[in-house]
Formats: structure tokens, C-alpha cells, sequence
């Protein structure tokens, strides 16, 4: 129970902007430079496993995630880095969500064209 509560003036603390609207650039720069188990790297971690996990549930549709094949293991800290580096190549993403630069990096880290059904 302490933990839900926990959890709910966490989330309500946190305005409606950073929750919902993270954009590359504000990603990038939280991102960037993170040591492993703290609170950024927690939060940075999550956001993209979150993306992972809904390009994983979209995959059956005909969404466009066909083509990725993510490995069984994933370690957060290199997932992190591929969606950092790609941000850092690609200036013209920063102002679009960052769920497309996560999207992005994944696609072009695992792009397989397999017909994977995790």
C-alpha cells in the first residue's frame, strides 16, 4: 500500500508536460549521460522499454514494427545508448516525441525483416 502511494504523489508531482509530452531533445539531454541505477537512468530506461514493449504488442498489427527483431536479452544501459546516439545523429528528430527516436534506434539496431512473433 505505501508503495501505491508512493507511486501517486510521484506521478502527480510530475507536471502533465514531462509525463506525456518528452520530445528527443529533452530525452537527449536528460539521457545523455547517465550512471547506471540512478534516477535518471531508471527513468530513462523505463521510457524506452516502454516503447519497446509497444512496438512489441503492436507488432502483429500493421503498424510498421515488422521488421525489428529485438534479442531475447536487452540490457537497458545499451538500449539507452543506441537511442541517445541515434538522437545525437539525427538534429532534425529533437523537436518530434521521443518515442519516435527510440522507435527509430531500435529499427535501425535490430532491423531484420524476420517474421518474429514476440
Amino acid at each position: 500500500m505505501k508503495k501505491i502511494i508512493l507511486l501517486l504523489v510521484l506521478l502527480l508531482s510530475m507536471s502533465a508536460s514531462s509525463v506525456f509530452a518528452v520530445t528527443g531533445g529533452a530525452y537527449l539531454q536528460s539521457c545523455a549521460s547517465i550512471v547506471p541505477n540512478s534516477t535518471s537512468f531508471i527513468r530513462c530506461g523505463s521510457y524506452v522499454l516502454g516503447v519497446i514493449d509497444n512496438m512489441r504488442a503492436q507488432k502483429a498489427g500493421d503498424i510498421g514494427y515488422k521488421d525489428v527483431c529485438f534479442p531475447e536479452k536487452m540490457e537497458e544501459e545499451q538500449l539507452i545508448q543506441m537511442t541517445v546516439d541515434w538522437l545525437g545523429t539525427n538534429p532534425e528528430s529533437l523537436t518530434h516525441w521521443a518515442a519516435f527516436g527510440v522507435s527509430m534506434a531500435m529499427y535501425q539496431n535490430f532491423k531484420c525483416g524476420c517474421d518474429d512473433p514476440k
